[in-house]
């Protein structure tokens, strides 16, 4: 079956609850107990109203193919809720939610895809029609069922991926066409250090950005809980990926910043970089990657160890900001970016 849509969209879902780990404050701890978890979500999509279309048969889906660039937009909540008789009995409740945009661009050749997700790597080519496709492993539910979707015809520029576990919706991924052509036109990115070639780039730049939030409970009376109580709460955290082409390869940015709360707006404010995850509002872990980088200082990435980000908006499809910063090995890089991908 031709996964292509899902494969796309799921790297922004990936990528979305990894942010979550920095902010989660342990596991259940395993152990005697029961589990279980049930995911859900709207039908509107980060602000989409996405609706109707005409469902696709598994042939069509196998023959699907979707050239040009086209934006995702993706939007997931997921409960989930565990119980154990460790410490004297405990239960434990999760409640997620993941909002993202990104570009995919596609083509095709007689045999093969070529994919580019606006990622560090660039193009992807792989066998359209690869027999071992039928032998992939499912992508399983968190009771371990295998995941069931269905793809939705809106219009010829539109479409809609509805994934459900135990009949339960799970995800939605929306893709809309946005240009026939296959390049990524969607911004600038500014790029200045005396370490290392300097940029500005027009031409070739695309981002995308993933939101999450997830609130934790741990409800247990023994002092072996403490630690796990001490998180109960909301974590919320926004992810910005930025890339441009640079000298044989591209200059990828990847900021993350962490919030009070899911709604909190990013916009018109200043953050301090951190090194580490960041943790608390106000704070933003900043890096730089590019292969030309390691023909100075032998690594290829530039992490800031401090400095500001000065944001002038951040939203789903669209964002702008400028850094001043110093990196872990001490250099000056100072820059700007802004995509937006309407």
């Amino acid at each position: 079956m031709n996964r292509t849509l899902l494969n796309t969209g799921y790297a922004l879902l990936i990528g979305s609850m990894a942010l979550q780990v920095g902010g989660c404050g342990g596991s259940s701890g395993g152990g005697d107990g029961s589990t279980t978890g049930t995911t859900q979500i709207g039908t509107a999509v980060g602000g989409s109203t996405s609706t109707g279309g005409r469902q696709l048969s598994d042939a069509e889906i196998d023959n699907l193919k979707l050239k040009g660039v086209w934006r995702q937009a993706i939007s997931a909540t997921s409960e989930f809720s565990s119980s154990s008789e460790l410490f004297g009995g405990f239960t434990f409740d999760s409640t997620s939610s993941i909002t993202g945009g990104s570009v995919v661009s596609l083509d095709y050749t007689d045999s093969t895809t070529l994919q580019d997700d606006c990622d560090e790597f660039g193009v992807f080519e792989f066998l359209t029609e690869d027999p071992e496709d039928e032998a992939d492993e499912p992508f399983l539910c968190e009771n371990g069922q295998e995941e069931s979707f269905r793809v939705f015809e809106v219009s010829t520029s539109e479409y809609r991926v509805e994934t459900s576990c135990a009949n339960e919706s799970a995800s939605t991924l929306v893709f809309t066409k946005i240009s026939d052509g296959f390049e990524f036109d969607f911004g600038e990115v500014v790029f200045n250090s005396g370490d290392h070639d300097n940029l500005v780039a027009n031409q070739g730049v695309c981002g995308r950005t993933f939101s999450s939030a997830q609130t934790t409970v741990y409800n247990g009376d023994a002092p072996e809980l403490e630690q796990f109580q001490a998180d109960n709460g909301e974590t919320a955290s926004t992810e910005v990926e930025v890339r441009a082409p640079y000298q044989d390869g591209f200059l990828h940015i990847d900021l993350i910043f962490a919030k009070g709360s899911a709604d909190e707006s990013l916009s018109g404010r200043t953050f301090n970089v951190v090194p580490a995850f960041p943790t608390e509002s106000g704070e933003v872990r900043i890096e730089l990657n590019a292969d030309a980088f390691g023909e100075f200082d032998f690594q290829d990435e530039l992490l800031g160890d401090s400095g500001t980000v000065t944001v002038t908006q951040i939203n789903q499809f669209d964002a702008q900001a400028a850094f001043d910063i110093i990196t872990d090995s001490g250099n000056v890089v100072t820059g700007s970016f802004n995509f937006n991908l309407k």
